[in-house]
């Protein structure tokens, strides 16, 4: 999942533009829903991924929910 997530951000978004976890979580549902149908806790999955790669240095964290590549 974390792979999917940062590969969808990072061609959507450059380094210098700002997202929100809603954003991201609107971009990878659909992908997501089709390769995990019977997921529902699908919103903390990606709330999760967006955390973990902040902590691998592969976001910036600005504000509660805002965040951008680095």
């Amino acid at each position: 999942v974390r792979d999917r997530v940062y590969n969808i951000l990072s061609l959507t978004y450059s380094p210098d533009v700002s997202f929100t976890s809603k954003d991201v979580y609107d971009l990878t549902f659909p992908v997501l829903t089709r390769t995990n149908p019977f997921n529902n806790e699908l919103k903390g999955t990606v709330l999760r991924e967006l955390q973990v790669l902040r902590d691998l240095n592969y976001l910036r964290y600005h504000r509660r929910g805002v965040y951008s590549l680095t």
